[in-house]
C-alpha cells in the first residue's frame, strides 16, 4: 500500500510541476520549455523494480535548424533491502530539426 501512495504522491506533483511549466510564459520567443511523465522498470538477477520516470528541461532555438537544451532528467530511483537502483541526473543538449 505504501507504494501505491508514494506512486500517487509523485504524480501529482509531477502533474503539478508540468501544468506550471505549461502556463509559465518564457521571456523569449525563441525559447522553449518541456516536460516529461514515463514509466522506468528494471529487470535483474535479485529482483523487478519499477518506478516513475519524469524530466524537465529548458530550451532556445538559436538558428532555425538548431536548439540547445538543458534539463534534469530521472529514468529511475527506487530500491529495497538487498539493492538500490538510481538513473538520474542533469543534461545538455544540441539538437537539430532536418530540413526538407
Amino acid at each position: 500500500m505504501r507504494r501505491l501512495s508514494s506512486f500517487f504522491a509523485k504524480f501529482l506533483i509531477g502533474s503539478t510541476a508540468i501544468t506550471s511549466l505549461g502556463f509559465s510564459g518564457l521571456a523569449s520567443a525563441n525559447g522553449y520549455a518541456v516536460a516529461n511523465i514515463g514509466f522506468g522498470n528494471v529487470d535483474t538477477e535479485i529482483d523487478n523494480e519499477s518506478d516513475i520516470s519524469y524530466s524537465a528541461a529548458l530550451g532556445y532555438q538559436f538558428h532555425r535548424q538548431w536548439y540547445v537544451e538543458g534539463g534534469y532528467i530521472s529514468f529511475i530511483d527506487t530500491g529495497n533491502d538487498e539493492q538500490s537502483i538510481s538513473s538520474k541526473g542533469p543534461y545538455l543538449a544540441l539538437l537539430g530539426k532536418a530540413s526538407s
